[in-house]
């Protein structure tokens, strides 16, 4: 992307594509402007559990040291430490449904995301919903003005 002179480049990705954003955001996050996380799988329910447990994400400890194998854990440490880092991490915009299966994992996040950056519709997971939360994010976000500076 710097080789094409985007001054920007941002991660937007829908359920499993959302788990795929954060994980190359977590290895490029000094390269990206931003995610765009639309209904993400965030881990199964375990780990939702063992946050929800804690108190939610700020309250949260991860391990010191995450297994390689433990995708989840790696996951929400870095969401942990990116949220809590607004100015020096990639900004991170969700998006998700009321009645989503995964809504209870997107209810923890939306504890510690930006304010401005959380978008709720009325829904499932599926497309009807995600159309309309596409919308409201380049409607009502400053997304499109980071975009176009």
């Amino acid at each position: 992307m710097r080789a094409k002179h985007y001054e920007q480049t941002w991660l937007m990705g829908i359920s499993m594509g959302g788990l795929g954003a954060i994980l190359v955001a977590e290895q490029h996050e000094q390269e990206l402007a931003g995610l765009i996380l639309m209904a993400p799988y965030l881990g199964d329910d375990d780990v939702i559990d063992e946050i929800a447990k804690a108190g939610g994400v700020a309250k949260w400890t991860p391990p010191a040291v995450v297994d390689p194998e433990d995708y989840q854990r790696e996951v929400w440490r870095w969401l942990k430490h990116a949220t809590a880092n607004p100015t020096t991490s990639p900004a991170i915009y969700l998006a998700s449904a009321d009645q989503d299966p995964l809504a209870r994992a997107h209810r923890l996040l939306a504890t510690v995301v930006q304010d401005g950056h959380l978008f709720r519709t009325r829904g499932n997971h599926d497309w009807g919903p995600w159309r309309t939360l596409w919308a409201k994010v380049l409607d009502s976000s400053d997304f499109a003005t980071r975009c176009a500076r």
